[in-house]
Order: C-alpha cells, then structure tokens, then sequence
C-alpha cells in the first residue's frame, strides 16, 4: 500500500513540476539619444542578430544573446549611427542535441 501512495504523491510532483515550468523572457526598452528630426534616414530597414547557442539545451556554447549585441549588428550593416522604427523578436529553435535563442533587431538606419 505504502508504494502505491509514494508513487501517487512522485507522480503527482513530477506533474506539478511539468505544468509549472515556463519561460522568461525579460523586454528591455532604451529612449532616443536624438530628437528624430535631426536624423537622416540612409536606406531601407536593416536586421541584426545576436543569437546564443546551448547543447543538451543547458550548456552554453556560445556568447550572450542580447539586444544591445543586435541593434551593434544592425548599425554595423548599415554603416548608420542610430535606427528608427525598432522591433525587437525573440527566436527560440530546439533540435535533438542542440538549441538555439536569437534576438532580431529591425529597424531603418540613420544618420545624425
């Protein structure tokens, strides 16, 4: 009797583990340096990427996923000093062994 009740009370604990776990992911929000009139616009939106990899989805394998590193990326491509018009998304991509989080960072580049 005693094992039927010890599996009872693990199984109910692994269940409750399974249904309470989830993710975080934290949004960050940074102001304009510039007041966006004094910007000149240099061409169409540009992406950047900042991407972290993990095997066995815990050990890192790669540097940070941030989206200071993507909007960096971003203004790299286009030679710009700021973007506009920014939306940040969240990629998250699992395979057998390995996985991936992503940061894209879109946004139309100026100059200013």
């Amino acid at each position: 009797m005693k094992t039927r009740s010890h599996r009872r009370v693990g199984s109910s604990l692994g269940a409750a583990l399974v249904l309470l776990a989830g993710c975080y992911a934290p949004v960050q929000m940074t102001a304009s340096n510039r007041p966006v009139t004094e910007l000149k616009t240099l061409g169409k939106r540009v992406d950047g990427w900042s991407c972290q990899y993990h095997l066995f989805g815990a050990l890192p394998v790669s540097g940070g996923n941030t989206i200071r590193a993507a909007i960096e990326d971003a203004k790299e491509k286009a030679k710009a000093d700021t973007l506009v018009e920014v939306t940040v998304d969240r990629r998250n991509a699992w395979f057998l062994l390995a996985s991936s989080s992503c940061t894209l960072v879109s946004g139309v580049p100026v100059h200013g």
